[in-house]
């Protein structure tokens, strides 16, 4: 994996890297530190960006974070998540939802942001989007409930492309 983040890192792709799990970036600290630093864009839940950062409360984590890489996306799960960048940084809540089983919303999250931004939304129409896609995938059981593409329109007709 790392040899892949630098393959693309050198060829100036941008890297976008989740962790994954908490435990794994204690067992492995050198690797993950190696993969934040070849990274443009990380997004962690709470819990992995306290343990990559080694702090102790968000903010702390947010600060090293944001200080490592040119965007952090901190999911917060029922609260939202947080964006930080140089220039920006805001607490996106999310939408309320009668969640069931969250298996896969992570994944969703990130999917949905990688779209926004491909699509070059601003980075709070890109938040609000993918807390609401996660959200969405949070009201059935399993891992690819997610949204009708009518509702997915409905939702992202007001977006506007950042220049």
């Amino acid at each position: 994996i790392l040899y892949a983040i630098r393959n693309a890192h050198d060829r100036g792709a941008k890297v976008f890297f989740d962790p994954g799990a908490f435990n794994t970036i204690t067992l492995s600290r050198n690797y993950f530190e190696k993969v934040s630093e070849l990274s443009n864009i990380i997004s962690a839940n709470l819990k992995e960006a306290k343990t990559l950062a080694q702090a102790h409360n968000t903010s702390d984590a947010v600060q090293i974070l944001s200080e490592k890489v040119p965007l952090l996306i901190i999911r917060l799960g029922e609260e939202g998540c947080i964006v930080s960048s140089n220039e920006y940084k805001i607490k996106v809540p999310a939408p309320n939802v009668k969640a069931i089983d969250s298996t896969g919303a992570g994944d969703a999250f990130n999917a949905a942001f990688i779209s926004g931004i491909i699509k070059k939304w601003s980075l709070n129409d890109i938040a609000n989007f993918a807390n609401w896609f996660a959200a969405k995938t949070t009201e059935q059981i399993g891992a690819r409930s997610f949204p009708f593409k009518s509702e997915i329109i409905k939702v992202t007709r007001s977006f506007k492309r950042e220049l």
